[in-house]
């Protein structure tokens, strides 16, 4: 039995050891998996970075390098449609809405926050239909990410950022990503994801993603074309 043990330790070692130097699997599958792998096999990564407050509720950077803390709590208030966001920036929110009907430009939020276990679940989703393309399971994880951001990585845990899309009997999704693009600022919401940005974002262009940050950060953000990296880099 004690022979048995030490051969099943030894096996499940150099499962471990295969899987470090196969290029990087084991980062992508707990991007993907999280804690779950993380605590079956007993790691804990100290490199990563937790996102904070320190520049204000607002300005919280949550990306592929600073992961939302699992405490993290926030209030939410109800939107049309059954969507929800943090009860600050409701209001804003609103007003934007409905300024861009007085404009003719009808719009709805389809995705505000999420829970953990929904965003995970998106990304697991995600990563299946490319493994059922023939990706491997590296390539699948890599594609993967460009389209939902891995749990606890996701803006819209925050409950800071929504998804916009057009009704689409009244008016075009173009009408709906110009109007956002020209005026969302005003309102304290930025694009998060711009195309000349992803180098940096590592997220590719989503026209419809929008981002509270406060009209000051948001108009200089849009003056100076800066993304929330480098806002935050320059002046906070």
């Amino acid at each position: 039995m004690k022979k048995r043990k030490i051969i099943i330790k030894l096996a499940a070692a150099i499962i471990i050891i295969a899987i470090f130097i196969s290029g990087g699997i084991f980062h992508y599958s707990t991007a993907i998996f999280g804690e779950e792998i993380k605590s079956k096999l007993g790691f804990s990564f100290d490199s990563e970075s937790y996102a904070n407050n320190d520049n204000g509720f607002n300005l919280i950077l949550v990306n592929f390098e600073n992961y939302l803390p699992q405490n993290y709590s926030v209030k939410l208030k109800s939107f049309a449609g059954g969507e929800k966001v943090d009860e600050r920036i409701y209001e804003p929110l609103k007003r934007m809405i409905a300024d861009a009907e007085n404009d003719e430009v009808y719009m709805t939020v389809v995705s505000g926050f999420r829970t953990r276990e929904k965003q995970k679940n998106l990304m697991k989703e995600k990563v299946r239909e490319y493994l059922k393309l023939g990706y491997s399971i590296k390539k699948a994880n890599e594609l993967s990410k460009k389209w939902v951001a891995p749990v606890d990585t996701s803006e819209h845990q925050t409950g800071l950022a929504v998804d916009i899309n057009q009704n689409p009997a009244l008016c075009s999704q173009d009408e709906v990503y110009n109007w956002l693009y020209d005026n969302a600022y005003k309102y304290g919401f930025v694009k998060r994801y711009p195309s000349d940005k992803t180098h940096i974002t590592k997220i590719i262009n989503e026209p419809w993603h929008y981002r509270y940050v406060g009209i000051e950060a948001a108009e200089i953000m849009k003056k100076e074309n800066l993304c929330l990296e480098e806002y935050i880099q320059k002046y906070c």
